[in-house]
């Protein structure tokens, strides 16, 4: 496996992004965030804050998070967007994982895309 490139900071990217994230971040009384933006196959990280209250330890690009809930979101963004562009996580798998009622087609109507 090759090494993974450095996420440049959003500077590069365009020089007005980190105070946007800061005013808002601020304003929603955010302790801490990892924003990562990928353009152009480029990596652009930029760490907001503390990543714990109790140590003061500032956000890094290799800080961890735990996203809880939102990975569903996450997930079914991803999923979505692969299906509008006729793409597949893992071919013919996905829905057979899917524990739903599924009509005579083998896939439940609300899947049927």
């Amino acid at each position: 496996m090759t090494g993974v490139a450095t996420p440049r900071s959003l500077d590069f990217l365009d020089p007005r992004l980190k105070p946007l994230c800061d005013a808002y971040l601020r304003f929603a009384q955010v302790p801490g965030a990892s924003i990562a933006i990928v353009a152009r196959d480029r990596g652009y990280h930029y760490g907001y804050g503390v990543k714990s209250l109790s140590t003061g330890g500032p956000v890094t690009a290799t800080t961890a998070f735990n996203v809880g809930s939102c990975s569903k979101a996450f997930v079914s963004v991803c999923v979505g967007a692969f299906r509008s562009h006729g793409l597949q996580l893992i071919p013919g798998t996905w829905l057979t994982l899917c524990p739903v009622r599924r009509d005579a087609t083998g896939l439940h109507p609300a899947f049927n895309l």
